[in-house]
């Protein structure tokens, strides 16, 4: 009867197709299932920023087809083929046999769960597909990670929250004219980026975080190069910020602007680093700490009275080192020798369940929620940005201010239009 039954559904109701197709006896059978392991290895390192969700193999006799379906078949195919023909070349090479390979469009990734998880937020990718990651894994009853899976999802978060941080200081000495600060913090944040970029493929992390494994584990090459560029950035970041402290004409301009007391950050439901600012010490990373945090990372927020841009602004430099220092640390304890187990991106889930995510992003907290029917199909989800809580903030820290102080107020918030909208 085993063989008869889905190997990843084991009697449950799952509903998902098969991801190989062939018959083979039992000489060649151990064979063939090693050989698709090695083809979906080898297409998803190549094709790490293509936005692939499935790798349909076939086989027929001595023949291969692999289909590939993705978000972005032109990454794939290239300019006239050039990118398709090479893939072909290459994994011929690497599998010695000709392979056929087809590409499928994902016609509607908006139905790929983690596609759509990534893109709530654009600059908060990272973020939300930990907090999918998280609900799809607790749906599934995932007892324990692997201690290194949780370090590289910390530390692909904390990654973000540096860029994020470093293009607002950025942004805000822009507003104001100063130059210096400005150029400074965008070749900082380039290179915090490219780092992520030099991981997975992506500047923003998408593809990073996946649901019960990764595509992209560490390496040895990795964790040096991003060692080196984070204790670089960390170090030319902290000059910027005595800068920007030491500056008279900045500090007339950030100080006594844009306040949102205390008492109105609380009354509206304030988080992140803004509500941080006006002296609410909310964060998830100690009060619902997850993975790492509260067992490697035993996390204490800056919190800031003042709750005025400059506030606000020195809350980011405080947490983009604190970012740092937690990113080397956690580099220094990842073993690239651990094997790391792949993605899941269809798990069966408990039957009339209720699950969540909670994820401290760079603009505070972030929570996904789902709900299971009685077959454990998903029935309802929602996602809850912090912009959706910041919004108000941000028109009470405008009221009475001039015209020109608008831009510096919004920038010190920097919320997100489409994640207010969920």
């Amino acid at each position: 009867m085993g063989q008869k039954v889905n190997p990843k559904g084991f009697r449950l109701a799952v509903r998902r197709d098969w991801e190989s197709r062939w018959f083979a006896g039992k000489s060649g059978y151990a064979g063939a299932v090693n050989e698709d392991y090695r083809i979906r290895e080898f297409l998803n390192k190549k094709l790490k920023a293509a936005s692939v969700p499935r790798i349909f193999i076939e086989r027929a006799g001595q023949r291969i087809r692999v289909k590939i379906y993705t978000a972005r078949p032109g990454v794939v195919i290239g300019q006239k083929g050039s990118a398709l023909e090479s893939l072909k070349a290459d994994l011929a090479k690497f599998l010695g046999k000709d392979v056929l390979v087809d590409i499928q469009e994902v016609k509607k990734p908006d139905l790929v769960a983690y596609l759509v998880a990534e893109s709530v937020a654009g600059d908060s990718a990272v973020a939300h597909a930990t907090a999918y990651a998280q609900l799809r894994e607790k749906l599934a009853d995932r007892k324990e990670a692997p201690a290194t899976l949780d370090r590289e999802r910390a530390i692909a978060l904390e990654l973000e929250r540096m860029a994020m941080h470093i293009a607002d200081t950025g942004a805000l000495c822009m507003d104001v004219g100063y130059q210096l600060g400005q150029v400074a913090c965008e070749a900082l944040r380039t290179v915090t980026i490219n780092t992520t970029q030099a991981w997975c493929g992506n500047r923003f992390g998408k593809g990073l975080i996946r649901p019960f494994g990764t595509n992209h584990p560490l390496t040895d090459m990795t964790i040096d190069l991003v060692r080196r560029n984070i204790a670089d950035v960390r170090r030319r970041y902290d000059e910027v910020r005595h800068d920007i402290k030491s500056s008279p004409s900045l500090l007339s301009r950030f100080e006594q602007c844009g306040i949102v007391p205390r008492s109105e950050m609380t009354r509206i439901g304030g988080v992140g680093p803004a509500a941080r600012a006006s002296g609410v010490g909310r964060d998830l990373r100690t009060s619902h700490p997850w993975g790492v945090y509260g067992v490697e990372i035993a996390h204490e927020p800056f919190v800031k009275q003042q709750g005025d841009v400059m506030a606000r602004l020195m809350m980011r430099c405080r947490e983009t080192l604190q970012s740092a220092d937690y990113v080397l640390r956690l580099l220094d304890a990842c073993d690239p020798a651990t094997p790391l187990p792949s993605p899941d991106y269809a798990p069966a889930s408990r039957p009339d369940a209720l699950a969540f995510g909670l994820v401290e992003g760079w603009r505070g907290e972030i929570c996904h929620v789902a709900l299971t029917d009685a077959q454990g199909a998903l029935r309802g989800y929602k996602i809850k940005d912090p912009s959706l809580h910041n919004w108000l903030a941000l028109a009470l820290a405008v009221r009475g201010e001039g015209i020109s102080d608008f831009p510096i107020c919004n920038k010190s918030f920097n919320l997100s239009y489409c994640g207010h909208d969920l």
